[in-house]
């Protein structure tokens, strides 16, 4: 622990007369809590992919993400492929999705699809009707009735989700949140001005709360054209700078729309990499493909 004349001394060093508006913390205060968060086994959260096991190796509270594509890519399918495969973890997580473009329903609908691997529009329709199926389809349900997943289609200012975000995480508890995607929210000035805001806020937020925050991005036309290996996130480059984890995905070349490779092309706390994944089960699920 600091000593009292160290303390008196920090106190003249730094005016604290100045600074009574934010709180001062010592290294030993620091070291202190990440000492009881280490022996506390506080080492983040398992993800489902072996490429991030191998690249970010845990999803790790205070930390964001940005995950990039163009349209129909399947940025919100990466989105529920993740939610499900860590909602089936012994100690689920508590996952907020703000979706700026789908409906709540559509989200539903594409949680539900992946759980029982009937497709979409099957469910819509209501074409569940044999006695098996609608087992299957309860059983999915009730899946998602026990867990803490809370979804959000009418929430486009950043306060309001922040608002929503401090509420989750004081009553039920956060760890994970997902935006689909962040060039939707709402805000003042031009793409340029509201991503420049966003990126350090949401970092921020992420500090705050400590929680994992995944924004799904779209990507510029001048990256991809120009193919210069730039992180390139629509709107601005700060997007890419203040993320840990940037995620990039494309199509892979010469191969059905079945396939999309998924490249780590930004890790801060870790090593870079690249998997391939397959949509199967009728386009309700997401496959990793494994080499040998």
């Amino acid at each position: 622990m600091i000593n009292d004349e160290l303390a008196a001394y920090s106190d003249i060093l730094v005016g604290k007369e100045l600074f009574d508006d934010f709180p001062i913390r010592h290294i030993s205060g620091t070291l202190s809590e990440l000492k009881k968060k280490i022996q506390a086994g506080d080492s983040g959260i398992d993800p489902p992919y072996e490429l991030l096991r191998k690249t970010v190796r845990k999803i790790y509270p205070t930390h964001l993400w940005i995950v990039g594509a163009y349209t129909s890519v399947g940025k919100s399918f990466f989105a529920v492929d993740l939610t499900i495969r860590l909602l089936h973890k012994y100690k689920p997580p508590s996952i907020a999705i703000f979706s700026t473009e789908m409906s709540e329903n559509e989200y539903a609908l594409r949680l539900l699809a992946h759980k029982t691997t009937f497709p979409v529009w099957a469910i819509r329709e209501n074409k569940i009707t044999f006695p098996a199926q609608i087992q299957v389809f309860e059983e999915a349900e009730k899946f998602l009735f026990t867990k803490k997943l809370f979804i959000f289609d009418s929430l486009y200012q950043y306060a309001e989700i922040e608002k929503a975000c401090r509420t989750i995480k004081k009553k039920y508890g956060l760890d994970i949140v997902f935006i689909d995607f962040i060039q939707n929210l709402q805000g003042k000035g031009s793409i340029y001005e509201r991503m420049s805001y966003l990126s350090p806020v949401l970092q921020k937020l992420a500090k705050e709360l400590e929680i994992t925050i995944i924004a799904l991005s779209q990507i510029s036309n001048e990256a991809v054209r120009e193919n210069t290996g730039i992180i390139g996130y629509k709107g601005a480059g700060e997007i890419a700078a203040a993320c840990d984890l940037g995620l990039w995905m494309e199509r892979v070349e010469k191969q059905s729309n079945e396939r999309i490779r998924i490249v780590v092309k930004k890790n801060r706390h870790g090593v870079l990499g690249e998997g391939t994944f397959k949509f199967t089960d009728s386009w309700t699920q997401m496959t990793e493909e494994l080499n040998d």
